[in-house]
């Protein structure tokens, strides 16, 4: 007969199972791997019981890697800047030791930014695009990113200085998402 596995399972795993008949050995072996996560738990059926030895199974959860990554330490492919008025948005690192408080970047040594070598003109406006994140089949989904501001204070009870998150449709340009 079969034996049913079940496990609590998370967002953002996979799960491999392995079996052995040998708990005191290191290496187990792959009976399924990748198995895709269905939260709050994970059901498999595909193990048969055991007829003579025992066999031992195991469930491994392994991390999704992100859909999209970047540091820019290996430049800046399919990013671009978009200026209309002002500073335009430099790529490289934060060298302007100006007035302008941030001189480094977010990890490693390269960032996007305004004022990175030379003085940030104000009411600047400008746009910093990625590239394409395709996320079909996705349902699920969370923009994780670094910024450092430097933004001026009120001028007459109104803010001068702003920044906005906003999600495209790529295929149409449309706001999908802002913040």
């Amino acid at each position: 007969g079969q034996v049913e596995l079940s496990w609590v399972s998370s967002a953002g795993f996979s799960y491999d199972i392995q079996y052995t008949r040998d708990l005191t050995a290191d290496d187990w072996t792959d009976l399924e791997v990748d198995l895709p996560t269905t939260p709050p738990t994970n059901v498999y059926g595909g193990v048969y019981a055991p007829t003579a030895d025992a066999e031992h199974y195991r469930v491994v959860a392994n991390e999704l890697p992100p859909l999209f990554f970047e540091d820019f330490e290996g430049g800046a492919a399919g990013w671009f800047e978009t200026n209309t008025t002002g500073t335009a948005r430099e790529f490289g690192t934060p060298a302007y030791n100006g007035d302008v408080a941030i001189t480094n970047a977010g990890s490693g040594v390269n960032c996007w930014g305004t004022g990175l070598a030379i003085p940030y003109v104000d009411s600047s406006i400008t746009y910093l695009h990625s590239p394409t994140i395709d996320l079909t089949g996705v349902t699920n989904a969370t923009l994780e990113f670094a910024q450092a501001r430097d933004i001026e204070g009120l001028y007459q009870d109104h803010a001068t200085d702003a920044g906005e998150v906003n999600i495209l449709d790529a295929a149409t340009g449309t706001v999908l998402a802002s913040r």
